[in-house]
């Protein structure tokens, strides 16, 4: 599995989840276990789900959405603190900023 296969995969399971790939892991070929699961609320999605979820999600376009909206949301702490002080409806707006800045390639 590839580095860009398995956040592809990851986003379209669990888009919040805090995780990340070992440094020592080879971009190319990232093996199961270098896969650091961090999150408290979302649990691991075993390898038969993740390869699953990999075979779903193939193309570069939609790994570049993926991507760029993972890098522009803010932390699930920010977003509520967001919501607390300015409204659901402020946050909704903002939220959708950033989907209409980088909107889906395909309609997986």
């Amino acid at each position: 599995m590839t580095k860009d296969e398995i956040l592809s995969a990851l986003m379209r399971h669990s888009p919040q989840a805090e995780w990340k790939i070992s440094d020592d892991a080879d971009p190319k070929n990232v093996k199961y276990d270098d896969i650091i699961w961090s999150d408290l609320f979302y649990d691991k999605p075993s390898l038969s789900v993740l390869k699953s979820l990999i075979d779903q999600t193939t193309t570069s376009t939609d790994i570049d959405y993926i991507v760029k909206r993972r890098h522009s949301y803010p932390s699930v702490e920010e977003q509520l603190d967001y919501i607390f002080h300015n409204g659901i409806d402020k946050w909704k707006e903002r939220i959708q900023n950033i989907k209409d800045n980088y909107p889906k390639t395909n309609n997986k």
